[in-house]
C-alpha cells in the first residue's frame, strides 16, 4: 500500500519543502510562511509519509533524527489534540500502551530525585539507590521495544511499502537502551559530574517519551 496516494498532494508538496528545509531553519524561512496555515490541520497520515520521505532523502539517521525531531515540534499541537486516536481492541496494541503508561509513570516518580540531587550539587546515597530503582524498573519496561522491533514493525513493513520511519523509531530505542546501560555504569562512580548526569539523564528521558509520542500519535494511527 502506498500511504502518499491518500493525501492531498497539494499539501504535502508544501510540507515536505518546508520538512526538508529544516536542515537549516535560518534559510527555511519562506518554506515556513507557506507551510504554518496547514500546521493545525496535519494529520498522523501525513506526518508518516513526511518522515518516510525525510529519511528515503537525507540518508544519514543522524541528521533524519534531528530534522524529524523540528518537523514534530512543529506539528505537535494538532497531533496532540486527540490523545491516543485509534482502536482499542487490538490485545497487541494495547499491551505497548500498557507499557508507555508505565514508562510515563516511571518518569514522573523520578522528576523529585532529580530536582533534589541538583538542590544538592551531588548525587548522595538515597538518591543513587532511588536512581537504580528507576533504571531498573525502566530496563524491563523497555523489554516491549523487542515486540515491536520483532512483530509490530516487520506487519508494518509488509503493509505499507514505505515506511522508512520505522529505522528512526529503531535508532532511538537503541539511543535509550544506550544510556540506560550508561546511567546504570555511571551510578557505581563517585563524584561524576552533574552536569554530565544532567545531560544524560535529560536525553533519556526526552528520548524515552519521544518513543510514546510517535507511537501512539502517529505510527499507530
Amino acid at each position: 500500500m502506498r500511504l502518499i496516494e491518500k493525501i492531498d498532494q497539494e499539501r504535502y508538496s508544501i510540507l515536505l519543502s518546508f520538512a526538508l528545509g529544516l536542515d537549516n531553519p535560518l534559510t527555511n524561512v519562506e518554506n515556513l510562511e507557506r507551510a504554518k496555515v496547514l500546521f493545525d490541520q496535519v494529520t498522523p497520515l501525513e506526518t508518516f509519509v513526511l518522515v518516510d520521505e525525510v529519511v528515503k532523502t537525507v540518508g544519514d539517521i543522524d541528521s533524519a533524527k534531528l530534522i524529524i525531531q523540528r518537523l514534530l515540534n512543529a506539528f505537535s499541537a494538532s497531533l496532540n489534540r486527540n490523545k491516543r486516536p485509534f482502536r482499542r481492541d487490538l490485545p497487541f496494541i494495547e499491551e505497548l500502551l500498557r507499557a508507555n503508561t508505565e514508562v510515563a509513570s516511571v518518569l514522573d516518580n523520578l522528576k523529585p530525585t532529580i530536582t533534589k540531587i541538583n538542590g544538592a550539587g551531588s548525587i548522595n546515597s538515597q538518591s543513587r539507590q532511588e536512581l537504580l530503582q528507576a533504571v531498573k524498573q525502566l530496563t524491563k519496561l523497555i523489554k516491549y521495544y523487542e515486540y515491536k522491533e520483532n512483530i509490530l514493525f516487520p506487519e508494518v513493513e509488509k503493509a505499507i511499502e514505505d515506511s522508512r520511519c520505522l529505522t528512526i523509531l529503531w535508532a532511538i530505542h537503541d539511543d535509550v537502551r544506550r544510556a540506560l546501560r550508561l546511567l546504570e555504569g555511571i551510578l557505581d562512580e563517585e563524584n561524576y559530574p552533574l552536569s554530565s548526569f544532567n545531560r544524560l539523564i535529560g536525553k533519556l528521558f526526552f528520548d524515552l517519551n519521544t518513543v510514546i509520542f510517535r507511537e501512539e500519535q502517529i505510527l499507530i494511527p
